[in-house]
């Protein structure tokens, strides 16, 4: 690999690394609840109390109890 090459290379790995520094890391869980039925609001708000999650995960209880809902920021 010429030098010049190897140059810009290694400065375009360089200019990720902010973006590794600063990536956070989400777990996600079925919040205590078991069967088909999945979890409510409420064993997700408390699922992800002190979390990374926490106030941002909403679960829709009238048509699709279980799923959880989460926008990335």
């Amino acid at each position: 690999m010429k030098k010049s090459l190897q140059i810009h290379w290694i400065i375009g790995l360089a200019s990720l690394l902010p973006a590794f520094l600063h990536a956070n890391t989400y777990t996600f869980t079925n919040a205590g609840a078991t069967g088909r039925e999945g979890p409510t609001q409420a064993q997700v708000d408390a699922n992800y109390t002190g979390t990374s999650l926490e106030d941002a995960v909403t679960v829709d209880d009238t048509n699709s109890q279980g799923i959880q809902e989460w926008t990335v920021p």
